[in-house]
């Protein structure tokens, strides 16, 4: 009995690490196909009845305020995604989640975001598994005073990575326990 239950330990060790490491791979797959995409969170008030046409119109304006003229192919989609955001002022308003077509524009947009700052928010699109990580990682650094020097951020490419303001040293992270 006791070679049996090694043996089922055995395994399930096994199985525990194989399950850890396709779970990893899976949200890298995932994540690399998000890398076209930016979610833009707003304080834009949202019509009773939007059609993509009318998002993808937003989004365009939102790039002609940062500087960015192109032309309407450069957007693959664009839709709103989520719960919907009450404001104080009983607005309502939910994410838009853009697809680009080209890279290059996407990161140039997302470079220029801090010119649209009082107006909408621009993020990285992240995989729920990372922007909890983000999330918990943010928590724990906020809620630990030694760590007051410290900060945690997605990059272009949706990895979450930590720095020490001090040291200059910085990390890629993947678990919560790095």
């Amino acid at each position: 009995i006791s070679v049996l239950q090694n043996s089922v330990k055995t395994l399930r060790n096994e199985n525990q690490n194989l399950k850890l490491k396709f779970e990893n791979e899976i949200d890298e797959i995932e994540q690399y196909s998000r890398r076209q995409c930016l979610r833009i969170d707003g304080r834009k008030i949202e019509k009773e009845s939007e059609d993509p046409e009318d998002i993808v119109k937003i989004v365009h304006r939102y790039m002609k305020e940062v500087g960015i003229n192109t032309s309407d192919t450069v957007i693959d989609r664009a839709h709103r995604v989520g719960p919907t955001y009450v404001n104080r002022k009983k607005e309502k308003s939910r994410s838009i989640i853009v697809k680009f077509n080209n890279f290059r524009i996407r990161t140039l947009f997302y470079q220029n975001r801090a010119k649209l700052k009082d107006v909408v928010g621009i993020k990285v699109d992240l995989t729920k598994k990372r922007y909890n990580l983000l999330s918990n990682a943010r928590s724990a650094i906020k809620s630990n005073v030694k760590l007051k020097d410290i900060y945690v951020f997605a990059d272009i490419n949706g990895r979450i990575k930590i720095v020490d303001n001090e040291s200059k040293e910085s990390a890629f992270i993947s678990s919560i326990e790095e």
